[in-house]
């Protein structure tokens, strides 16, 4: 069972472009000239190229400064986003810190309050425990003080007798001076444990004991109302900075916001930047190629091989989508086939291909597949090359051929010319001669076909001779 297909004989061929759209002065080569990798193919005009030059020199100024003005507002804008983040940080922290700060100056201020009110609080009840003390030591601090005048009387008697007594033995003053020394301390002591009995005998600690009192619930008043005004201020400053935080929140998510939009936007920036650099690089390498054609204005084969085409017209700008010129190496031809959509789905890599063409009607060449198009061609065909070896006719580059690729094989088995077999009322017959010349028509089951010949299932045995429809008109 086969495809099949019409195509032709092609050398493999490669094309030879004009980097740019320049005028082509002339042609070094002619069709079918044999050329080696760098022999010269064709000239530009040296003028044109000239023109183009200082033409993608502009161009690669005008693409460069584009691209300068892109990378500098990529950067204003970095800057302007810092700058807008900065400045609404500073608003907030100004905002949220003015209030802050006084509440804890205020905080410090009363905690230092309370702190010296309750210093004050207890040295007035630690003064007030020591009049207590007094107060109820006083009888005995009287009695001690009495015995101990008695006792300094008691001593001053004594010394004013042992004076007396020297003084009328007339003794030096170096004897005396002691003993006066002795009388004018005794009169001190005295008189501070007199100063001693009268406080003691004298003192109003009641009174003042009322006094420390009133003095440390003064200063107990004084602690309560600066902690309550500490404590209120405390509530103050957590509102306060409940307050704060809740604006460094709202401050965290505009931001965040705007970081967004301006990465959105930075992302539609980088790509024109991209799309800048990428043009500005285009334009360099046209610059720097047209400067290279006008050192050296021609077009050089990049590989040795027969000249198939050319393609373009001297004195006209070349398209650079359009070869020049063609070389095709004559020792790599391939079978090329135009294939229908309805068959190219069954066709593989690797399938034989029968082929012959119109020069040798008679002999059959055969092939394989070597690839398939996935693609459809302008004619709405698939292209499908194949290998072959040449037989002994020569086959040449254009060569029209006629192809049966085989898709399914069958040997050994009864098969006929399809021209032999006729169709009549749904039924397949052919024409058989017997051994004495006389026809008669035979109906068969035709099977498996690749293209020129079928296989009869029924109806023929080996040897049967089946006549072709010219001949039996013919006849």
């Amino acid at each position: 069972m086969g495809v099949d297909a019409a195509g032709n004989i092609q050398s493999r061929q490669w094309g030879q472009f004009a980097p740019v759209a320049v005028k082509l002065k002339e042609y070094r080569v002619s069709l079918g000239a044999q050329v080696a990798e760098g022999d010269v193919l064709a000239e530009y005009d040296l003028e044109d190229l000239q023109r183009l030059a200082r033409e993608s020199e502009a161009r690669l100024a005008e693409k460069q400064s584009a691209l300068n003005k892109l990378d500098l507002q990529k950067k204003d804008d970095e800057a302007r986003l810092q700058q807008e983040i900065d400045q609404l940080r500073a608003a907030s922290s100004e905002s949220a810190s003015a209030g802050l700060n006084t509440l804890e100056q205020k905080k410090q201020e009363l905690a230092a309050q309370a702190e010296q009110q309750r210093q004050a609080e207890q040295a007035a009840l630690a003064e007030k425990e020591a009049l207590l003390q007094k107060h109820s030591q006083r009888p005995q601090v009287i009695a001690d003080c009495d015995s101990r005048l008695a006792q300094l009387e008691e001593e001053r008697a004594r010394l004013q007798k042992e004076l007396e007594g020297l003084m009328g033995q007339g003794a030096p003053e170096d004897q005396l001076r002691p003993v006066r020394e002795a009388l004018a301390q005794n009169e001190l002591d005295a008189a501070d444990v007199q100063r001693q009995r009268e406080e003691a005998l004298t003192a109003d600690y009641e009174g003042q004991v009322a006094e420390k009192q009133k003095q440390a619930d003064t200063a107990k008043a004084a602690r309560e109302q600066a902690q309550a005004q500490l404590q209120q201020t405390e509530q103050q400053l957590q509102e306060k900075r409940d307050a704060r935080d809740a604006l460094r929140k709202k401050e965290d998510s505009q931001i965040e916001t705007m970081k967004q939009q301006a990465a959105v936007e930075r992302q539609a920036l980088d790509s024109q930047i991209e799309s800048a650099r990428l043009a500005r690089d285009a334009a360099k390498t046209e610059r720097d190629d047209l400067l290279a054609l006008c050192a050296d204005p021609t077009l050089r084969a990049d590989r040795a091989g027969t000249v198939t085409a050319l393609g373009g017209t001297p004195g006209l700008a070349a398209d650079p989508a359009s070869p020049l010129a063609k070389i095709g190496d004559a020792g790599q031809r391939s079978l090329v086939l135009q294939v229908d959509p309805v068959d190219v789905g069954s066709i593989q890599p690797g399938q034989e291909v029968s082929f012959y063409v119109d020069a040798y009607p008679e002999a059959t060449f055969t092939g394989r597949v070597e690839s398939v198009s996935r693609l459809q061609n302008d004619g709405g065909k698939f292209e499908v090359r194949a290998s072959f070896s040449e037989g002994d006719q020569p086959l040449y580059d254009g060569m029209g051929a006629n192809a049966t690729l085989i898709v399914k094989q069958k040997k050994d088995v009864v098969a006929v010319s399809n021209k032999a077999i006729q169709f009549e009322d749904g039924e397949s017959f052919v024409w058989l001669a017997d051994e004495n010349g006389q026809l008669r028509r035979q109906t068969v089951a035709t099977g498996f076909s690749n293209g020129r010949i079928t296989e009869i299932l029924s109806g023929l045995q080996e040897g049967d001779v089946a006549l072709v429809e010219e001949q039996y008109e013919d006849r």
